[in-house]
């Protein structure tokens, strides 16, 4: 379920103020980049000054809507890579930026281009407090993800050797994590009990002694859990593996083939909607990996430069695979919120493959999403219109 409202942003802000004050988690925008290719309409001749002061305006507005353990993501290119930076580092805090991460979207660059070819772009990672804040326990990369080929209430996991066979992790860097391990005949009990028969285990390899990956203490509660470690005879050998659940070591760098924008921004997009004219929709995958991230199953998600609705679509994706119930709410004040961004969110909520605006499949989906138009007569919130249709 979602939200999608047709207005300035900053109008729309204020309006949501009220009821969702600290209730977002995660705020991902992708604002216009003051390029020839998506310039937006200035007051005076201080180009950059005036972005400034429309970005600056409104990250600050926005930042009141976040939870205490929020995020917040910005793309952008060059052109305005460094004055986003510092605006934010003013707004959010240094101490709160996470990363910079450049994103092969075009591997094949402009090629009009006079100096460099630019083939990246690059997400902005902050929180509203890196110190208790924390990423979801998740992965993103496909070949990642698929050795999670295991699951239960928990969510996806795999089996891994419970030794920590490192140099820091010797025996003797790491005492406290060398301890007898004791396991049944029949391979079916596990314990640091003593038990008479049953086979003796230490954090042995052909490499030498090394180090369980936790201390008695902490294996013994994690053995109250049912199937969390099991045993295995490996030529004649017995291995003690554990449940391993869903991570991944991120990475600033991200070149994978479904970040690129042509193949699944452009022609996502143009499946659904053709003509649409939009000319550079981001990769839905760029996107929905950022909120798988950051957002939880029941987190409302906050996109105020809605643009041709990548944000939604990347949200409906995301809880269709891990059967979540985020929110999205996205704002938008161009003419294409009608031609474009809710017409794609209705045919996402419909079915999940199109051609030529045509669906392939329909998956029988039950949802539902709101909308609303802002008309502003005046020059003041006052004499603002709210028509709201349910959808």
């Amino acid at each position: 379920n979602g939200l999608l409202i047709n207005s300035e942003n900053f109008q729309a802000l204020e309006l949501l103020q009220e009821k969702y004050k600290k209730g977002i988690k995660c705020i991902y925008i992708d604002p216009p980049y003051n390029t020839n290719a998506s310039e937006i309409i200035y007051k005076n001749g201080y180009k950059h000054s005036s972005w400034n002061s429309l970005l600056y305006d409104r990250l600050t507005i926005a930042d009141n809507l976040l939870d205490s353990l929020g995020f917040r993501i910005t793309a952008i290119d060059h052109a305005e890579c460094f004055n986003l930076g510092k605006i934010q580092d003013y707004i959010y805090g240094e101490d709160n930026r996470l990363a910079i991460v450049s994103v092969q979207h075009n591997p094949k660059g402009r090629n009009q281009a006079k100096f460099f070819s630019e083939n990246i772009e690059y997400l902005f990672f902050y929180a509203k407090d890196a110190v208790k804040s924390d990423f979801r326990q998740v992965a993103i990369s496909d070949d990642v993800l698929a050795t999670f080929t295991l699951s239960d209430e928990n969510g996806k996991y795999r089996y891994e050797n419970y030794i920590r066979a490192r140099t820091v992790w010797s025996h003797a860097n790491r005492p406290d994590n060398w301890y007898p391990i004791y396991v049944s005949q029949d391979l079916k009990d596990i314990t640091s009990d003593y038990h008479e028969g049953y086979y003796e285990l230490y954090p042995i390899t052909d490499q030498g002694e090394f180090s369980w990956k936790n201390v008695k203490e902490t294996f013994d509660e994690l053995n109250k859990k049912k199937g969390y470690f099991i045993a295995t005879k490996d030529n004649g050998k017995i291995i003690l593996q554990h449940k391993y659940y869903e991570q991944e070591v991120l990475k600033n760098l991200w070149i994978d083939k479904k970040y690129q924008s042509e193949f699944n921004g452009t022609n996502v997009l143009k499946a659904m909607i053709p003509n649409n004219g939009f000319d550079y929709p981001k990769s839905i995958y760029a996107v929905e990996d950022c909120i798988k991230l950051c957002a939880e199953k029941k987190d409302v998600v906050l996109d105020y430069f809605g643009g041709s609705g990548t944000t939604a679509h990347s949200v409906i994706n995301l809880n269709k695979k891990d059967n979540g119930s985020r929110y999205f709410i996205l704002v938008e004040m161009g003419h294409h919120f009608d031609t474009v961004l809710r017409p794609r969110v209705e045919k996402v909520v419909y079915s999940e493959d199109w051609d030529n605006g045509k669906p392939v499949s329909r998956q029988g989906i039950s949802q539902c999403f709101k909308y609303m138009h802002l008309e502003q007569y005046e020059d003041t919130l006052n004499n603002l219109e709210l028509r709201q249709q349910q959808t």
